[in-house]
Order: structure tokens, then C-alpha cells, then sequence
């Protein structure tokens, strides 16, 4: 009750790595761990929804057992309603970013974080727009160039799967639990490492990676949509190419992440298509455009005039 007049700003999140009893909480747990998670999380929506207000509208998010980014945690979240939003932590690869193993930034390396992004957005495919990597991040153990090379490349990537970046800032600056970046004690507060921040910022801007940052070669899949299926937005007119038959998903997003307008929503041949978008219900201003073929994806930032 007491935060319905709050605007959509605020955002609901029910629980912090739930594990509902789980043994084998990082692994998602049993059938019944996960069915009464999913009821919990379902009865608490309600709950929200029904003290009327901008609750009855509100960003709610929820996790699955202990926010495990694999198949198991994920399948079973329940999302009651279109203002439900999935988040989960990845601390990918567990190895660097939680063990302080020191160095990151190989092919090979960059490789295994979009086959794993890839998977976690296929398996959440039916849970709505937008997936919230709640926590994640690489420690003050690591080397300084191998955390700025991670921490650019998986906010990158992470914004190219469509999903959003969060980094797990817990105020520590040392060691292997060393995730802060910004010391909030300090008046004014200052960056801790400036550069790790800005990475983070450049990375989730960019749309193509600077081979400057690899120590081998640019991996060849930067962003699976524009190399399978071209995206093209010019004059306010979206064109693209699908090589082969696909659903294809083509919706508009305000900034807030509240959706304007669905303008395809249909099974596609191969071949080009133009489109342009409509005249009435857009305002002048910038929109997050989200073009799907089959289980790829990409996202774009537009201007209308």
C-alpha cells in the first residue's frame, strides 16, 4: 500500500536468490522446491497487484531457485502477467569473475559467454521482453586488464542478447570479493576503478567490439542477428532480410521498457521486407526497437521525428 503512488521509477523484486528449501540450490533444485517458489512468487504478485494504485501496474521482478542462471531455475518462474520481469545472477565464468583466477579475454573465452547467453535467452524466451542480470561482475583479484576486457564485453553482450547489465557493486575494493567500483563512503563519492566503470558504460553503448581489447582475434559471433538476418532503420522505415523462414517478433519499446507498439507478430518466409512505422500512437522521441527471428535477437535505439 504504502508505495502505489510511487511512479513506474520503482520496480518490485520479491526475493533475493530464493531457494525454497533446495539442497542443490545452484542446481536448481527438486520439482517441489520449484513449484512452491512458483506458487510463493505468484501469490505475492497478487498480493501486490490487488493494492490497487501503480502497484496494480508496477514492475514486479522475480528469480528462479537461488537466481541459478541455467535451464532448470529458469523454465519454472512464473510470470502471471506482462509487468513481470525475469532476473537472474551470472557470474560468467565462474572461474574469473567469483575465483580471482586473474586473467580473461580469449577467444575461446569471449566465445563461451555468448554460447551461454544464448542459451539462457532461448530458455527465457516465453518470459517476456527483458531479462535483468541482477548481479554479476569480476573481482579486485583479477588482473586490471583482464577485468576491464570482461567487464566491456559481457555488458556488451549482455545488451546485444537482450537483456540488462547489472553489476554486483558490494563496497569491497580488495581480494577476491573485491566487486565494488564506486566508494560511496568517500564525499564526494569517487570511482574505485574508474576504468572497469567506464568500460562497463562503453561496452553497454557499443554495438561492435574493439579487437584493441582481445588478445586474439575479434570472435566471429558478435551479434548473431545482423550476421544471419540485416536490420536496417532509416527516415523512420525498418527494413530487413530473413535467409530463411522464421517467427519473427518486431515491437517498439518506450525508454521506461513499457512497449508502444507490436509491429510484426507473424511466421515469415525468407526474403526482404519494408515496413514503416505507423503515423499515429508514436510521439516524437527515442524508442528501444526489438527485432526477433526464431531464437535470435537484437535491439536498437531509434529516434523518431
Amino acid at each position: 500500500m504504502l508505495f502505489k503512488s510511487y511512479s513506474d521509477y520503482v520496480s518490485f523484486e520479491i526475493f533475493n536468490e530464493p531457494n525454497a528449501g533446495a539442497t542443490n540450490q545452484y542446481g536448481g533444485g527438486s520439482d517441489a522446491n520449484r513449484a512452491a517458489l512458483a506458487a510463493y512468487q505468484t501469490a505475492a504478485i497478487a498480493a501486490i497487484r490487488a493494492t490497487g494504485g501503480n502497484n496494480a501496474t508496477r514492475m514486479i521482478i522475480v528469480q528462479g531457485i537461488s537466481a541459478s542462471p541455467i535451464q532448470a531455475s529458469t523454465l519454472t518462474i512464473p510470470i502471471p502477467d506482462v509487468n513481470t520481469m525475469v532476473s537472474t545472477h551470472t557470474y560468467d565464468p565462474v572461474g574469473f569473475s567469483l575465483s580471482g583466477s586473474g586473467t580473461w579475454g580469449s577467444t575461446a573465452d569471449s566465445q563461451s559467454i555468448v554460447k551461454n547467453l544464448t542459451n539462457l535467452m532461448s530458455w527465457l524466451a516465453t518470459k517476456g521482453k527483458v531479462v535483468v542480470l541482477g548481479e554479476w561482475g569480476n573481482t579486485a583479484a583479477d588482473q586490471l586488464p583482464s577485468r576491464i576486457k570482461h567487464a566491456y564485453y559481457y555488458a556488451q553482450q549482455v545488451i546485444n542478447h537482450g537483456g540488462v547489465p547489472i553489476w554486483w557493486d558490494n563496497n569491497s575494493f580488495s581480494g577476491a570479493d573485491g566487486f565494488g567500483l564506486l566508494t560511496r563512503k568517500a564525499v564526494p563519492p569517487t570511482w574505485g576503478f574508474p576504468t572497469v566503470a567506464q568500460a562497463l558504460s562503453d561496452g553497454a553503448a557499443s554495438g561492435v567490439f574493439p579487437t584493441s581489447l582481445l588478445t586474439e582475434t575479434q570472435p566471429p559471433i558478435e551479434n548473431k542477428i545482423s550476421l544471419n538476418s540485416g536490420l536496417l532503420v532509416k527516415a523512420e522505415v525498418i527494413n530487413y532480410t530473413l535467409p530463411k523462414a522464421s517467427s519473427v517478433s518486431l515491437r517498439l519499446f518506450d525508454t521506461q521498457g513499457k512497449i508502444v507498439s507490436n509491429l510484426v507478430q507473424s511466421n515469415q518466409s525468407a526474403g526482404n521486407y519494408e515496413m514503416k512505422l505507423p503515423a499515429k500512437g508514436i510521439s516524437s522521441g527515442n524508442y528501444i526497437l526489438e527485432f526477433k527471428a526464431g531464437n535470435n535477437f537484437i535491439t536498437k535505439r531509434i529516434n523518431v521525428l
